[in-house]
């Protein structure tokens, strides 16, 4: 999903974890996953231009290696101090 946003095209992302715990709204369509219609409706909003208004310089910006890394880090502390 991520590559697919770094090259330039909209995707359509159930509005569920893990998506909705890192990208916001305005990042892709979002789409109730159990809703056919809902699917079929964001596949054609997609076509059109200016689908998703955040570049997406911006949303690659976010998951840079680096800030992937420190998350994973992070979250890993978090983890083992619960242990």
């Amino acid at each position: 999903m991520l590559e697919a946003i770094a090259s330039g095209l909209p995707v359509v992302i159930p509005n569920q974890a893990p998506f909705t715990e890192f990208l916001l709204p305005d990042q892709a369509v979002w789409v109730d996953p159990l809703s056919v219609d809902a699917l079929a409706d964001a596949m054609l909003a997609v076509l059109k231009p200016n689908a998703i208004p955040n570049p997406p310089d911006q949303i690659c910006a976010s998951f840079s290696w680096q800030t992937s890394a420190k998350m994973h880090l992070d979250h890993y502390s978090k983890l083992l101090s619960h242990a």
